[in-house]
């Protein structure tokens, strides 16, 4: 029996009845491998929410440099002190994990807030938890997801680093992470293998 993720999203045939109902793409998920893992949302995403913008490969190469970047200025801090962070977060008292929760707040290579992951997990019926922040796929998947649940189809690239970060220094984010896609866009158009498909942003090199 083929794997279902060798094939079209739409024909594979163990989405359970409730993740129909829910629309979500959350029983795909759970045996896929991580080549699998990306055509499942690729395709719930063309299925179910035709109409968003898509992002290139190379925003999410972006955003992921910019918030690892400690030169970049941003609030990251990237994701070996982030797992410093996160285990000291699991030892708090739940008195302790309020009072400093904006200290704790975002982790991982794409930087995702607690918040991120509700909006995505109510939306989608998705189970993901604060600690897939540092898996590097399951960050991404969450990046389009969210992508996914705000943009419109005619948002540029621009506007959708800035719906990621839409902080006080927004203007300055996104001028930054759009000078790194730049750069990723002009390495990838030189590069001799022009193949660039999907699966790059799932590497975890």
């Amino acid at each position: 029996m083929p794997d279902a993720f060798d094939t079209d999203f739409s024909l594979a045939q163990n989405i359970t009845d409730k993740a129909k109902q829910k629309n979500s793409p959350d029983a795909l998920l759970q045996s896929a491998t991580k080549v699998g893992r990306m055509k499942v949302i690729s395709g719930f995403i063309n299925e179910h929410r035709p109409n968003s913008a898509v992002p290139d490969i190379t925003l999410i190469m972006a955003i992921r440099q910019q918030e690892q970047d400690p030169r970049a200025r941003d609030l990251s801090v990237g994701d070996a002190k982030d797992r410093t962070r996160a285990a000291e977060y699991r030892k708090l008292t739940p008195e302790q994990k309020y009072a400093r929760r904006d200290e704790f707040n975002s982790w991982g290579s794409m930087q995702i807030g607690k918040g991120i992951i509700a909006d995505v997990n109510e939306t989608f019926g998705t189970n993901y938890t604060h600690e897939d922040a540092f898996d590097r796929i399951k960050s991404i998947e969450l990046f389009r997801l969210y992508m996914a649940r705000y943009s419109k189809e005619n948002w540029t690239q621009g506007e959708m680093a800035q719906k990621w970060n839409p902080t006080e220094k927004t203007g300055r984010y996104v001028r930054e992470v759009l000078e790194r896609k730049r750069i990723e866009d002009e390495r990838v158009a030189n590069s001799p293998n022009k193949d660039i498909n999907e699966s790059k942003p799932y590497r975890t090199e």
